[in-house]
């Protein structure tokens, strides 16, 4: 009997110690991703993740969500076409647009840090840049003529070096063909796909 009895304060006791140490790991765990849930404290007072999601939410969530929705048609689209963009092309516009803000005098990781954007979203939004356009703009050109009528009705504005300036309203007016058949593109994909709002922002 008196064996029975010490096991079985044994056991409660073992058990009392599993609570305790089963209590104390959730803490550890709560302690170590207390980033997950408390992003701030000011004064001691508390300001949640789900605080700042919301707030987020408010200020920019629609438009955010438009550019996420905007995104998944171009790669569901260039999926469909078989459409791929290679890291080099990506890499290579980067290195243009390294050359172009030093010839200007500035530093791209700088501006970088300065916008709070890493190398990645970089190379993010330019696989979609660069998808959109093959996707739209390979057979895009422009004319003689356009070029005329463009040189026409701004010769005022324009320089009177006329060196180069040929090529420059050309790139200009192929960019303007470009962003309108972007827009075109993506309206038009936008009203054929799908689109469901599951939470309104």
């Amino acid at each position: 009997m008196k064996i029975l009895k010490n096991l079985k304060n044994k056991l409660g006791r073992g058990k009392k110690i599993k609570k305790w140490l089963v209590l104390l790991l959730a803490l550890v765990i709560l302690y170590l991703a207390r980033g997950q849930f408390i992003v701030a404290t000011v004064n001691k007072q508390p300001i949640s993740r789900w605080q700042l999601i919301k707030a987020l939410e408010s200020q920019a969530g629609t438009q955010v969500l438009e550019g996420l929705i905007t995104e998944s048609l171009i790669t569901q689209e260039a999926s469909r076409k078989g459409i791929r963009i290679s890291l080099e092309e990506i890499n290579q516009e980067i290195e243009t647009i390294k050359e172009n803000l030093t010839a200007q005098g500035q530093d791209f990781d700088l501006l970088l840090q300065m916008q709070g954007i890493d190398l990645e979203e970089v190379r993010k939004q330019i696989r979609i840049q660069k998808t959109i356009e093959k996707l739209v703009g390979e057979d895009l050109e422009v004319s003689q003529e356009e070029m005329a009528e463009y040189l026409e009705a701004n010769k005022e504005l324009l320089p009177e070096d006329q060196e180069g300036l040929e090529e420059q309203v050309k790139e200009t007016l192929r960019q303007e063909k470009l962003n309108q058949a972007i827009q075109e593109a993506l309206a038009n994909l936008k009203e054929k796909a799908n689109i469901n709002y599951w939470q309104k922002l």
